[in-house]
């Protein structure tokens, strides 16, 4: 027989019930309610109280995943990175299906500068979305950015079959292409890219640079000059085209090109600068420029076409020094070693030490028609004529030079060869003099 449950009791039990169920009804409205207010607080860009806001909702309403990703998000608005990474996880454990907390996690895993983390994200992503255009494009700046350039050109390669037509996909995967010096296929993307999108300026600056690698200088200056069009004030473009310029030897289009440059000036402009002097035979602005261009970094290069410029002004001794100096910052500068022993062969002075500068010219240079002609000449100041006869007209295969042709007259001449020594006078004649020196 049961017993009688009092009807008080049964009373209490009732109450209790009607007050969970109440409780329960309450927590689900005020769960949302707190979520509407967290994001809207977000949204207003007070992240505090939208934390508060949310942390109340992810307590009232732990399984939501919408909830713990509002809070994700907050987090990292805070750079609350830890944080952040456990509501995010929070929230791709409760909805897998949701994407945009695999992206959260990896731009948190990327502010942390854990980028094999983030890399997983986005493989993640990849492997559950395989359509997912934005994760490809984000993998693939990873793998650029930490130098990963082999998985970056596949990534690439397969966002190109999705975006075909895509004028800076097709400049980033020609940028890793020259990166890795294939210049010809990085050309063929920056061609179509260019084709695309006209007004792409790096596009078509790398196309030109890529032409005048590959010595295409024709084509680099109609780039330049396309670009010049759209940005008639890129001090970029303009130096890149002063060079072309002066490669051609069109000194007076360089200078102008550089005329135009109004920024900021570095040893470069100023190197450049002075070597355009120089070819147009004014030697003190020369002087002024390559100065100013060691000021602002002290450059053997740089040193060397000083020496050349001190010499063009017939101060013998202070180009000597300064190409002292040069080979004492670059030993191996094998156009300062030749022209220092040259420098002294003319000058009849210690041939010893000359010929020991001008055969390491040579070691560096083997080929080089000036260094073998110095070689050559040196021999002739000391007699040896044989020596002279030979260097000298192997430096006249591999470059015919007016003064090399005028030292094998001096040197035919000595050997009572009037004949030969009168044709190489008229050959050496037959030529324009070039200053030397390359910018």
């Amino acid at each position: 027989m049961m017993a009688k449950i009092p009807c008080r009791l049964l009373f209490l039990v009732s109450l209790a019930f009607f007050f969970l169920l109440c409780r329960a009804q309450v927590s689900g409205e005020d769960s949302y309610s707190a979520y509407l207010k967290g994001v809207a607080a977000a949204r207003e860009g007070d992240f505090a109280l939208a934390e508060s806001y949310l942390k109340d909702a992810s307590r009232l309403a732990p399984t939501s995943s919408e909830v713990w990703g509002e809070l994700a998000r907050v987090y990292l608005q805070e750079s609350k990175f830890e944080e952040a990474v456990s509501a995010y996880n929070r929230a791709a454990s409760l909805n897998p299906e949701n994407k945009e907390n695999y992206y959260g996690l990896g731009l948190t895993y990327l502010r942390l500068k854990k980028d094999a983390l983030a890399r997983a994200q986005y493989e993640k992503i990849i492997k559950r979305f395989p359509e997912e255009k934005e994760a490809y494009l984000l993998l693939a700046d990873l793998y650029t950015s930490t130098g990963n350039r082999s998985a970056a050109l596949n990534t690439y390669r397969k966002i190109l079959k999705f975006l075909p037509d895509n004028p800076l996909i097709l400049y980033n995967y020609a940028v890793l292409l020259a990166q890795q010096k294939d210049y010809r296929t990085a050309r063929d993307y920056l061609v179509k890219s260019v084709g695309l999108a006209p007004n792409f300026i790096p596009a078509g600056a790398l196309l030109a640079k890529i032409y005048w690698e590959t010595g295409n200088l024709a084509a680099a200056e109609e780039s330049y000059r396309r670009i010049l069009e759209l940005a008639p004030n890129d001090q970029g473009i303009l130096f890149s085209l002063a060079r072309i310029y002066i490669e051609e030897k069109r000194w007076a289009e360089a200078g102008a090109a550089l005329e135009k440059i109004t920024g900021p000036k570095n040893d470069e402009f100023s190197r450049l600068r002075g070597f355009i002097y120089r070819q147009n035979k004014e030697p003190e602005k020369a002087l002024l420029a390559f100065q100013e261009a060691l000021e602002l970094k002290d450059d053997p290069q740089t040193r060397f076409y000083l020496a050349l410029t001190l010499d063009d002004l017939k101060r013998d001794t202070e180009a000597m020094e300064q190409l002292r100096k040069t080979i004492s910052r670059d030993p191996e500068n094998h156009e300062a070693l030749n022209y220092l022993g040259y420098t002294l062969v003319e000058r009849n002075e210690k041939l010893e030490e000359a010929e020991k500068l001008i055969k390491e010219a040579v070691r560096l240079e083997p080929e080089n028609g000036a260094y073998l002609d110095s070689l050559g000449w040196l021999y002739f100041k000391q007699g040896k004529l044989s020596f002279a006869r030979y260097y000298l007209l192997k430096a006249a295969r591999l470059e015919p030079d007016p003064e090399i042709y005028g030292h094998l007259s001096e040197l035919y001449r000595r050997l009572k060869d009037n004949k030969k020594a009168e044709y190489y006078r008229q050959k050496s004649l037959s030529f324009p003099r070039v200053l030397g020196g390359n910018p």
